[in-house]
């Protein structure tokens, strides 16, 4: 990384964040020597109180800066259908800390990449990149999003993603970029 250069800094910290988070032996990934008293555990963080939307947040944000916005959102929608057959059920709140985390690195590795670190400099609060998920639909069966949805695409499942695209468009971290 070249000193000076926020979006790879940035990049690299989401990465390295996500693997944190998931408790990855990066030594033993890269079959490299590693003393078994360090290696990393999983942690545990929340947003919104909730620890499954910090991992979808920090999961999405770090495939986001390692592969692109697109592998992320397809990432998050499968395992969120795979939910709805054998899981906790489809959650579109799930799904809003999914796209928190893609916009969020998407901001933090483009053009706006320093504004972004000096907005996080100071131990921002989470409302300023994590929208609110209240009254997003949860726990739903594949049969009841049948029901009640159609499929993804649909104008009823749209209308529920574009609330919640509405509501990352309103964070403070996206509200400046406009």
């Amino acid at each position: 990384v070249a000193a000076g250069d926020a979006a790879a800094e940035n990049r690299a910290a989401l990465v390295a964040l996500m693997l944190y988070v998931q408790g990855v032996d990066v030594a033993r990934l890269l079959d490299e020597p590693a003393d078994a008293d360090q290696r990393p555990k999983a942690r545990s963080l929340r947003l919104r109180g909730r620890a499954d939307l910090a991992q979808h947040f920090v999961i999405s944000a770090g495939i986001a800066a390692a592969g692109g916005g697109r592998l992320a959102d397809a990432v998050g929608l499968f395992k969120e259908l795979d939910d709805s057959r054998v899981g906790s059920g489809f959650s579109f709140a799930d799904l809003a800390a999914d796209r928190a985390g893609v916009r969020f690195a998407e901001a933090a590795t483009g053009p706006r990449a320093a504004q972004v670190q000096g907005m996080l400099a100071d131990g921002a609060d989470e409302a300023l990149f994590m929208p609110a998920v209240k009254g997003l639909p949860e726990f739903t069966s594949e049969a009841e999003f049948e029901r009640q949805f159609g499929a993804v695409g649909t104008p009823r499942y749209r209308q529920v993603a574009d609330e919640i695209e509405r509501r990352i468009a309103a964070l403070p971290l996206h509200a400046d970029a406009k």
